[in-house]
C-alpha cells in the first residue's frame, strides 16, 4: 500500500467524506489487492518487495465519488505512468512469486465504506499526491488499525525529476502572491 504524508492526509480528511470510526492515518491506496489465497502473506509480499524497484511518481486526485450502501472513494481522471508501470511491475513480480492479483487495481483512496449519504460524482480541488515509498501494513480487523510490517523507498531513474514540489493550494494555483520563501522562488 501507499499511504500519503500528513499534509496529503488533511487536504484529503478536510472534503468531509471521511467515516467518523475511520483514523485519517489509515487513509492509504491499496497497491496490491488481496489476491485471496493461502499464498499471499506477508513474508511472501515482503520478498516480492524486497527485490522490487520503481521510480516515484505523482497522482493526482481530481475527483470524488459516493455510492449509498457503498463506498466513498477520491479518485485519479487520469492514472499516471508512473502508477501504471508500479502496478504493472508488482503484478509480474508478484505473480513470479506465485501471488495473482484477482482484481484490477486503480488508484483511489477509500474515505467510507458504508456510505449513508446520497450518490455523488463530484469534481474536487486537485490533490497532489508524491508517492515515494510503498508499505506493507496488515489491517488488524476490528480495532480499525493498521500494524507496519516494512517500508520500501521508490528510487527516482536517471533522467527523473523527483522530488517533486511539495503539494500545496498556492503551488498549484500559480499565485505567486499566495507563494512564500522558498517556494516562491522556486515558482
Amino acid at each position: 500500500m501507499a499511504k500519503p504524508p500528513p499534509p496529503v492526509r488533511q487536504a484529503i480528511a478536510r472534503l468531509g467524506w471521511v467515516a467518523p470510526l475511520r483514523p485519517p492515518e489509515n487513509l492509504h491506496w491499496t497497491v496490491v489487492p488481496d489476491p485471496g489465497d493461502e499464498k499471499w502473506t506477508a513474508a511472501a509480499l515482503a520478498a516480492v518487495l524486497d527485490g522490487f524497484e520503481a521510480a516515484p511518481f505523482a497522482l493526482v486526485f481530481d475527483r470524488a465519488r459516493g455510492r449509498t450502501g457503498a463506498s466513498v472513494e477520491v479518485r485519479c481522471r487520469r492514472t499516471s505512468a508512473g502508477a501504471r508501470d508500479l502496478v504493472a511491475g508488482l503484478r509480474v513480480a508478484s505473480e513470479r512469486a506465485g501471488i495473482v492479483f484477482q482484481r484490477k487495481v486503480r488508484p483511489h483512496v477509500t474515505l467510507d465504506y458504508n456510505w449513508r449519504g446520497a450518490d455523488f460524482d463530484v469534481a474536487i480541488e486537485p490533490i497532489v499526491w508524491e508517492i515515494d515509498r510503498l508499505e506493507l501494513i496488515e489491517s488488524v480487523t476490528g480495532q480499525g488499525r493498521h500494524r507496519a510490517r516494512g517500508e520500501w523507498r521508490l528510487v527516482p531513474r536517471q533522467g527523473v525529476l523527483f522530488p517533486l514540489t511539495p503539494c500545496d493550494p498556492a503551488r498549484l494555483s500559480g499565485d505567486p502572491a499566495r507563494q512564500s520563501g522558498d517556494q516562491a522562488a522556486l515558482a
